[in-house]
């Protein structure tokens, strides 16, 4: 203990012989604060600047039955137990303050991880997380998005140092299985990421902030004086910042990344176009041509550059909130039989995630090469080949080609793949396949994702592929197209149930304004009946 300790623990117990376990926050250079606990203050709180040694010294005093429940339970909405978030230097009881640290920054380390689920609940876990995110994570939200220059350098400096003593609460995560590590980076467990979206965490803040004003109504006004004073201040408010920085440095997202085929994209991180593509080929790219790719709603665009002397093609797809062009009719005729998303970071983190868990599992997928999240923009792999929708419309007209029912049984079969391993495609029409040789390939996920809703994507495919038809056309090509697709869905390995599931009015409805009647209930009968002809008694 040098001599400006003993002169503040002096001063400290000059004002309450009680204390037993102080804490010297390292927070900024000329500035300090004191974190002192006494053994049953009356006075519950106290706050006290004093200057010794010609430096200054801001002092909090707190019961120690009150700091510990404030630490283990948000009693005082954290308004004091935040200060064991930065870096201190313990002066009295170390070994108290040690672990309460320890136990509160597991706590909080955890609440970062579930705030990422949260925020990305599909995208989370196929992100890589920088164990420094945690740190960043927690500081930002603590000095409301204006981290002190110290901490911020050591940050940017990374190695252990910058970790500052958090590395055993992300440990701690790491042994409760609700991360594993990936070469260095971790990635969040399925499992928990699947609790934290059942938990509805609401509820438990709202119970902390009734306790908390049951025990302001007991103690008085002066308590509530004190406690406002700690709730509206945080301990890193007042710091001078000795160093400019920027916005991209202030942001926790600049420490997850999302895996492209390329490398990892930070999730904070904007980049134009020019940007993206020079980042991509590891030059500048010249000759660039744009044109729109595909139906005239999407914002989906063909580039074709030079790179390397070679000439590149790869589709740019924007992601901008569709709330009265695309989705949001469609969202409003299938209400109550499929929920579509229609806000543009939504169907772009589907897109992503979808594409990553697809080609992990090796079925056949564009990879994103680029993605910049803050414009809501990716890149992806070019796949070149004819629309599926032009093989079915070929046959639906009654001049179909020798394969083309074959290529329709084998989108069934990969159907049947995405939902083996327990994703739909959401959006899941012929257009959406592209024929590249003799097999298709999916090129648009953005209403894709885990779930259960997979009689739909069936539904879909047949009943969309109906408004090919016109009047005049015969119903009885359709039912091939339809038993086509259904049979390869079943030797893939899909369900008959929701083949059954398919044929029932609450999704041929759906497509009503679009697909003649007759079409429509030749298309259900044929799911009927395969579905009980397959069907035991």
């Amino acid at each position: 203990m040098d001599e400006m300790e003993r002169q503040l623990l002096d001063a400290l117990r000059a004002i309450n012989p009680g204390v037993f376990a102080v804490a010297l926050l390292e927070v900024d250079e000329g500035y300090s604060e004191v974190l002192a606990v006494v053994e049953d203050f009356r006075e519950a709180f106290q706050r006290r600047i004093i200057r010794l040694g010609g430096r200054e010294f801001e002092l909090l005093l707190i019961d120690r039955e009150l700091f510990e429940s404030d630490v283990l339970n948000s009693a005082l909405l954290e308004a004091v137990a935040w200060r064991l978030l930065i870096p201190y230097r313990g002066v009295m009881g170390g070994e108290y303050i040690d672990e309460l640290v320890r136990r509160y920054r597991y706590k909080k380390v955890r609440e970062s991880l579930s705030g990422l689920v949260l925020e990305h609940p599909l995208l989370s876990t196929e992100l890589l997380i920088d164990p420094r995110y945690f740190v960043a994570d927690i500081l930002l939200r603590v000095s409301h998005g204006d981290l002190p220059s110290s901490l911020l350098q050591r940050l940017e400096e990374g190695g252990p140092s910058s970790m500052m003593g958090y590395e055993e609460a992300i440990r701690g995560l790491e042994r409760d299985g609700a991360i594993f590590r990936v070469n260095g980076h971790f990635k969040v467990d399925p499992g928990f990421a699947a609790s934290v979206k059942r938990r509805l965490p609401l509820h438990d803040h709202i119970t902390r902030a009734h306790r908390l004003m049951r025990r302001a109504l007991k103690l008085g006004p002066s308590w509530v004086r004190g406690l406002l004073q700690l709730l509206l201040q945080s301990p890193l408010d007042p710091l001078p910042i000795s160093a400019p920085r920027s916005v991209e440095a202030q942001r926790a997202g600049r420490y997850v990344y999302y895996p492209t085929a390329r490398g990892l994209t930070p999730l904070s991180r904007a980049l134009d176009l020019p940007s993206m593509l020079s980042a991509l080929e590891g030059s500048e790219v010249e000759e660039l041509r744009i044109r729109r790719y595909g139906s005239v709603l999407n914002e989906v665009y063909l580039l074709t550059y030079l790179a390397g002397g070679e000439v590149r093609r790869v589709v740019m797809k924007r992601y901008p909130s569709w709330t009265g062009i695309k989705w949001a009719p469609i969202a409003l005729w299938t209400l109550g039989t499929r929920n579509f998303s229609v806000m543009g970071r939504t169907r772009m983190e589907r897109e992503c995630a979808t594409s990553s868990l697809l080609r992990r599992e090796g079925i056949p997928a564009p990879g994103v090469l680029q993605a910049s999240f803050e414009d809501q923009l990716i890149i992806r792999e070019y796949i070149d080949g004819e629309s599926l929708a032009e093989s079915v419309k070929r046959v639906v007209k009654g001049v179909g080609r020798r394969n083309e029912l074959e290529l329709i049984r084998r989108a069934g079969g990969l159907v049947a793949a995405v939902h083996r391993v327990g994703a739909i495609l959401g959006d899941c029409k012929p257009e959406n396949f592209i024929v590249a040789g003799d097999d298709p390939t999916i090129v648009d996920l953005e209403q894709g994702g885990r779930s259960d809703e997979r009689a739909w994507d069936l539904a879909e495919f047949m009943y969309y592929s109906g408004h090919y038809a016109d009047p005049l056309d015969p119903a009885a090509n359709m039912v091939k197209v339809s038993e086509s697709f259904i049979e390869g869905y079943l030797e893939g390995g899909g369900e008959v149930e929701y083949v059954a599931e398919a044929s029932k009015l609450r999704y041929a409805k759906v497509f009503t304004p679009i697909v003649l009647p007759h079409i429509l209930l030749a298309i259900s009968r044929a799911c009927r009946s395969r579905a009980e002809r397959l069907t035991p008694r």
